[in-house]
Formats: structure tokens, sequence, C-alpha cells
């Protein structure tokens, strides 16, 4: 059991008299190793804490955390709202009184949040309203098991003029104490009650991909990618901790995450990274070409096959790879892009992929090579700039973060981002669910229904759904 000293509180005596002094809030963050502890039975804790105030995130590597508690909240709204959390970042960590144990650790104040696909989107839906188009988090308390399987405490706290350093301490401490009853018990209510799904917007859906595909046959466009989403109902609420659950069993090797703003939680299992920036060292994948995984091992090695030698597949992927590595040329003095495609497979299909990475010029930032690569071909279209044009016009839904880049910062301007893909958003007893397809030239209503119906599976089964 951790036991609070005196350097936590002698830090947030530092931070009260420096807001004195500079009249302003100070961030305070404090890291230490901390026992062994179960990630999701401490988000199960959060509900004790406060349910609306939680956050999970897991890589393919191996790295588990978990945020309980909200010390503050980074926002902006429209086109400015990549620059303006740049600018709330720095100034965060301008003045922060930061201390770490052993600075090798993999812990620290970490920023947790993202952006909407669209900001100039004009069909915003109510059920985004808490999410915003750029919100970020710096959990009051932040647990990580690294990839060695080490455990790291963080807690962050921000002094304002009414906060007193002893108050904080005991409240802080409490809250640590509150960690240590864990109970290591997970429900299954995610199961209990019928599952009503229901493909929203299925004729208006299909037009408008008849649509696309008109206009990219004319030439105006080569790729633009459509969503759509398929509402699943509940006789009782969702149990987020048991979906969770489900999901890090089933999607190991998928990026796992869960934020939680208000009375929603947007959860998912994406295979996608769009950047992850360490030092100067940067990786990207390029994700595109998709078909559906076979019933039996042959079959499935079949479909990959099929994957790597068909035109229509292979174009549509390498025109992810040409623009992200046109764009990550701007930001590097050196980039790796393999020549040929390898097939991941994401659970109920596999996709073409190709790793890039690089070495980054000094003045580039994380949040710069974001900005830049969003939307990719992959989840936009290309041309890039026409695409999103084109997704207003036809598409019905509001996408809100679906295919949108969300991650992770800290305070070296080291993270990680992906695409928010396979995902859902939960309020209560009902369940929105996102897929995507990419439409090209050759394509048809009936292949992309059916490739949309296989990336709803695994959200779909998550829930408590059928496989089939």
């Amino acid at each position: 059991m951790l036991i609070m000293d005196a350097l936590l509180f002698d830090l947030l005596a530092k931070g009260c008299l420096k807001q004195e002094q500079l009249k302003k809030s100070i961030l305070v963050s404090y890291t230490r190793e901390f026992d062994s502890f179960d990630a999701i039975d401490i988000f199960r804790i959060g509900e004790k804490w406060n349910r609306e105030q939680r956050l999970y995130w897991s890589d393919p590597d191996g790295i588990e955390r978990v945020g309980l508690g909200y010390a503050l909240k980074l926002a902006a709204e429209g086109e400015t709202r990549v620059s303006s959390i740049a600018d709330q970042k720095k100034k965060l960590f301008n003045d922060a009184i930061i201390e770490k144990w052993d600075q090798g650790l993999s812990g620290g104040p970490l920023l947790f949040g993202g952006f909407s696909f669209d900001p100039d989107n004009q069909k915003t839906s109510p059920k985004w309203h808490s999410f915003g188009d750029a919100t970020f988090i710096l959990p009051e308390i932040l647990l990580t098991r690294t990839k060695e399987n080490k455990s790291i405490l963080t807690i962050n706290c921000l002094m304002t003029k009414d906060k007193k350093p002893d108050e904080e301490f005991n409240r802080l401490t409490e809250r640590i104490q509150l960690l240590n009853k864990s109970q290591k018990s997970l429900t299954t209510s995610a199961y209990e009650g019928k599952l009503t799904p229901t493909e929203e917007y299925l004729n208006e859906w299909k037009i408008s991909v008849k649509k696309a595909i008109d206009i990219i046959q004319s030439g105006l466009m080569q790729k633009i990618v459509l969503s759509r989403t398929m509402r699943v109902d509940r006789q009782v609420p969702y149990d987020i901790v048991a979906i969770l659950k489900a999901l890090t069993d089933d999607q190991a090797s998928h990026y796992v995450f869960a934020f939680t703003m208000g009375e929603s939680t947007f959860l998912g299992a994406s295979p996608e990274r769009l950047v992850k920036k360490q030092g100067h060292d940067i990786r990207s994948m390029c994700l595109a070409g998709t078909t559906t995984r076979g019933k039996t091992e042959k079959e499935d090695k079949e479909k990959a096959e099929f994957l790597r030698r068909d035109q229509k597949n292979l174009q549509e992927h390498q025109w992810v790879v040409n623009m992200i590595s046109q764009v990550l040329s701007r930001f590097c003095q050196s980039l790796l892009v393999p020549q040929n495609p390898s097939v991941l497979k994401a659970g109920q299909v596999q996709h073409l992929c190709t790793p890039i990475s690089g070495k980054l010029k000094e003045d580039k930032t994380i949040l710069e090579l974001v900005q830049a690569l969003h939307p990719t071909p992959a989840l936009g279209g290309y041309p890039q700039k026409e695409s999103l044009q084109w997704i207003r016009e036809l598409e019905v839904a509001d996408r809100g973060w679906y295919g949108a880049p969300i991650g992770w910062m800290d305070e070296q301007d080291d993270g990680e981002y992906i695409v928010a893909i396979r995902s859902g958003l939960i309020e209560n007893s009902t369940a929105w669910l996102f897929a995507g397809c990419g439409l090209v030239g050759d394509s048809t209503v009936t292949e992309e229904l059916i490739e949309t119906r296989a990336k709803f599976k695994p959200i779909f089964s998550a829930l408590g759904g059928s496989h089939d």
C-alpha cells in the first residue's frame, strides 16, 4: 500500500506560493512507483469517485493507463482549435511544478483527448455536445502500467487561489486510499437485457454511396469515405466497465480507449496509429484497403492474398501512403517508407498496412503533425480538401469524434495519436456504433454494406451482441 509522503505536501505548498506570486493557476504533478493494479478495476472504482470523469488507454505494446478525476480540461472550437490547444498546453506546462522520483518513469502529467472529425460540419448532433471540437483532460490520478510491467502513479493538482496545501493533501490522500480498496471483481451486466440494433439512415446512406460513386466515375474525385451509424438500444443502462473489459480481452492487439464526458462515453478498439512522437523519432501507419476475414485459416489466407493483389485495394492504399509520406516529408529530415504493404488482421476485417518512420526536424510539434495529417485518405478521401466538402454534402449523420485524431501528449511534447475507428458512443441505454467505407470508381453499394457491417462487429460484440 502506498503511504503518502511529505514531498507531495511540499510540492502543493510550492504551487500555492507560486500561484500567489504569479497570480495564475499552477499545475503541481507528482510521480512515483505504485503497487500492482488492475486497470479495468481502477476504472470501476471511478464510479464511486466521479463516473463522469474517467478515461482508459492501452496500446499494442502493452502499456495501459487509467485516469480518474479531471484536474483540468482544455477546450477549443472552430478552425483554430489545434493551435488553441497547443497554446493552452504550453501555458499550462511553462510554470508547472513537475516532480518525478525517477526521470525514467513513464508517468507524469499527460493530457488525453482529441478532436472532432470536422469542425466545419453543420450537422452537429446533441449527443456529441460534451466532446466539442477539441477537448483534452489532465487526470487528477493517473495510473500507468509499463510494458516492463512496472506500476506508476501520477497525481496532478491545479493550485488555484482558493486551494490550500493541507486540504488538497488530505483530499488526495483519501482518494489514493480508495484505490487500495480494489475488489478486483467485474460484473457482466453489459450482457443483461435484449439488444435492439437499428441501422440508422440506411436508405439515405445507400443513396449517398451511389452519388459518391457517380462523382468519382465522373472524374471529380478519386476517393470519398462515407460513414454510417448503427444505433443499439438496451432495456437497461450499459455497463461501461464490462464493455471495456470485453474490448481489452478481445482486441488486445489494438489501441483500446474510453473517454467519459458527462453522461456519454466514447470508446473503441482502433488498429490505426496516426502518429507517434518520441523525441525526434516519429512513426505513422498507412491503413487502407479492406477485406473480410475467412471462416477457416485457409480461407483467411486466401482473402489476405487476394487483398495483396487486388488493384482496387492497392490503389486505395497507395493514396494513403502517398499522402502521409508527402506530409511527413515536410516535417522530417529523413523518412523510411516500405515499398510493399503487409496485411494487418484486425478483428472481423483485414487491411493493407504500411508503417512509416522518420526523424523529425527540431522545431516541429506533435500537434502540427496531427493537424497536417488529418484526415488521411483512409477516413476522408482523395484529394483531401475536396473530400471534406463532399462528406459534408453527402453524409446525413454527424461523425463527432469518429474517424478523428485522439490520443495523449506530455510536457516534453512526446505523445501518440490514433484514428478513432471501430468505435461507439454510449449514453445510458443507447449506443451509436460507427463504420466507414472508402469509395472508388468500381465500388458497389452491396460490397460496402458488407464491409461496414463487418466493421460494426467488434463493438457490437463487446456490447453483448452476437458475432453472427
